[in-house]
């Protein structure tokens, strides 16, 4: 800029304002970091193309606004990327547990007993041991206290069944809605 050549002002500006673009798209899911990083970068050039009264450098002044509109839609793009990939996790979550007691589901349990005897598993299951466990009588619950109060038992069951299990075991409750 100083060397008053303006082909290599211009050169070094659009340098810059590739070495922004990048910046952009790069963090894009910090939109405010990289606001500041627009002006750290090309401001210095902005500064420089008004000072120098060449109007080819004006452009670099052009270029703000569409990198600052650029960030800002690449910014709700990531958001939605971000909610998109939270709902599949619950809806994975969702498809594989027991929505009240927190449980394996039956979809689940049986993919995750085949993987607990693979070869190379984290523990050797060879003498494993298999409870099942029938609540008799639970309707009864339901029908004297309510849903309420059975949907509670259920789940201090599990929760005391896990405990006892301990970290290692597989627990899961194959009923649900039809079979409480």
């Amino acid at each position: 800029m100083l060397s008053g050549d303006w082909v290599a002002a211009t050169l070094s500006f659009l340098s810059a304002a590739a070495m922004v673009g990048g910046i952009c798209f790069r963090n894009f899911g910090t939109s405010r970091l990289v606001a500041v990083m627009i002006f750290l970068s090309l401001g210095p050039c902005c500064i420089g193309a008004v000072l120098a009264g060449e109007p080819t450098l004006w452009i670099t002044l052009l270029q703000i606004p569409f990198y600052l509109f650029a960030i800002s839609a690449a910014w709700c793009l990531n958001g939605i990327l971000v909610t998109t990939m939270k709902a599949e996790q619950e809806n994975d979550r969702r498809a594989r547990h027991d929505e009240l007691t927190g449980l394996l589901n039956c979809a689940a349990c049986s993919p995750a007993a085949v993987r607990l005897r693979e070869p190379g598993a984290r523990h050797d299951y060879s003498g494993a041991a298999l409870l099942y466990l029938d609540l008799d009588g639970f309707k009864a619950i339901n029908d004297a206290y309510g849903h309420e109060v059975g949907d509670t038992l259920l789940a201090l069951v599990a929760r005391r069944l896990c405990a006892i299990a301990g970290e290692d075991s597989l627990t899961a409750r194959l009923g649900g809605a039809t079979n409480s």
